[in-house]
């Protein structure tokens, strides 16, 4: 979002509009983003900005996990989160027929407009303007959530439905929205100002006997270009200036008829990319710039993606695992939190808001929790940046 660097209570207003529509952008500031989507900054710049607010928010703890609002527990109700305006953070519906907004300021839970049911949609993106792109898996029509006025809007656009996407990001200076191919060989790329599905260049070649999550979710690089997680695929970067795919020469992807690893974290040296390990027992460490990998010692299995947090570390997201874990770059050591989650996949996403705490959004829960306490501010351009914000 283009809102400069503002003190993380602000709230949020839409961003201001020179003639023709174009968002203003601001002046780049020490010490933050800016404008997140100018990656005409060195890489190194954005992400020593990240370090940089990291330390301000020093002091930054988990804590006790708490309940901060209940709903009823559905299995898979939701998949996929995004951190909006205002402290506001959105579950996209997977088995639920309404999407979940829950405002942190108010610890208060709301259910918006009517999706269908499921697997029409999962996970979202959140817009240049502030709203949100609702991603459709088996859906044929997107969805545009505005989190602040409350609206759901059908933009235009034919999608191929049958679960043909598992997640996405902002590319192309915020332009265009990457998706990420699930039940099908290529992504896809949607045109915001035209309203318009292109096919981008490059096909996911499926092993014999696999036909599903070639890639579960996408990242944007600081270099402008996206990285396509691997599911039963290899891993893959797409240049959206060059309409090029290039595939890893690793085994990052497939294993037998199970995925590997479910989406994960650019880490705040910016190089390197945390692998989230779904059905694999390790963390993976993937350098995008010289298509390198290791493995992190300590057993971590059974996490659905993860998030950057205040202090530089990162916490995995518990999916079939009963713990959540927390990996830290600057010593590259794997540990356990002390609570309990079910292991039925609890928990949707999770994102740290504005006043200091991680909202982690119920999938099959009958809560949305939270770790840390309020009254260590977190400066919400970080968070809101496609260089840090996940799922």
């Amino acid at each position: 979002m283009n809102v400069g660097i503002l003190p993380p209570t602000t709230q949020y207003a839409t961003p201001p509009r020179a003639v023709g529509g174009a968002p203003i952008r601001p002046a780049q500031t020490p010490g933050g983003i800016g404008d997140s989507l100018d990656w005409r900054r060195p890489s190194w710049q954005a992400t020593q900005d990240a370090a940089f607010a990291s330390v301000r928010a020093g002091g930054w703890q988990y804590g006790t996990l708490r309940s901060a609002a209940t709903i009823s527990a559905v299995s898979n109700n939701y998949v996929g989160t995004v951190l909006a305006q205002n402290g506001l953070v959105w579950a996209t519906p997977f088995a639920g027929t309404g999407g979940l907004i829950f405002d942190s300021v108010n610890n208060a839970t709301s259910v918006l407009g009517s999706f269908g049911g499921s697997p029409n949609f999962t996970s979202g993106v959140l817009m240049n303007d502030g709203r949100i792109f609702v991603i459709p898996r088996a859906s044929t029509t997107a969805r545009i959530v505005d989190p602040v006025n409350r609206t759901v809007t059908t933009p235009g656009g034919t999608f191929p439905g049958g679960n043909a996407y598992t997640g996405g990001c902002l590319c192309d200076g915020g332009r265009k929205i990457y998706l990420a191919a699930s039940l099908q060989s290529t992504g896809g790329l949607y045109d915001i100002q035209r309203q318009a599905l292109l096919t981008p260049a490059g096909t996911f070649t499926f092993d014999a006997g696999i036909s599903q999550n070639a890639t579960t979710g996408a990242l944007l690089l600081p270099d402008g270009r996206v990285f396509c997680f691997p599911g039963y695929h290899t891993a893959a970067i797409y240049d959206p200036v060059n309409d090029s795919l290039f595939a890893s020469s690793l085994s990052l992807g497939w294993t037998g008829s199970t995925n590997r690893f479910f989406g994960g974290v650019l880490l705040p040296s910016g190089d390197e990319i945390l692998l989230v390990p779904q059905n694999v027992s390790a963390i993976t460490i993937y350098n995008w710039r010289r298509d390198t990998a290791r493995t992190v010692t300590g057993t971590a299995t059974g996490h659905l993606g993860g998030q950057l947090m205040p202090d530089g570390s990162v916490l995995l997201i518990p999916g079939s695992s009963t713990a959540a874990r927390v990996y830290r770059p600057d010593t590259d050591t794997l540990t356990t939190l002390p609570d309990t989650f079910s292991g039925s996949n609890p928990v949707a996403g999770a994102h740290v808001v504005p006043d200091g705490r991680l909202v982690m959004m119920p999938r099959s829960d009958s809560a949305v929790r939270t770790y840390g306490v309020r009254g260590t501010p977190i400066d919400q351009n970080i968070q809101l940046s496609p260089f840090f914000n996940h799922r």
